[in-house]
């Protein structure tokens, strides 16, 4: 798993600390649910990368090189994308899984 440098987290974190120091319990917890949707974009970037690599090349990439890249276990590359992210994937890519099958039961193309 890759780790955080120092310098890479104070760059995502954003304000300094006299700034961080100053703002009132409401203008904090803005921020910090500001951060908790930034992360969860990233996460649904990430599990349609997933579910792109797996289920849309024809020859897909390894489990083993995703999780290592995603810094995340096999099994956690394995389940970490379902259904809706396939369906998300395929219709941004106006195009079917390699394998169709996969594709959610509601799916009537």
């Amino acid at each position: 798993m890759k780790k955080t440098t120092p310098d890479h987290m104070y760059a995502v974190m954003g304000p300094d600390a006299a700034t961080l120091d100053a703002m009132s319990r409401r203008e904090f917890m803005t921020l910090l649910e500001d951060a908790q949707t930034f992360r969860d974009s990233w996460d649904c970037t990430l599990r349609a990368l997933l579910a792109y690599a797996r289920e849309f090349r024809d020859q897909p990439y390894k489990l083993e090189e995703l999780a290592s890249a995603a810094g995340m276990s096999v099994s956690g590359v394995r389940t970490a994308y379902g259904p809706a992210e396939i369906w998300s994937v395929a219709m941004w890519m106006e195009r079917l899984p390699e394998n169709p099958a996969v594709m959610p039961p509601e799916y009537d193309g």
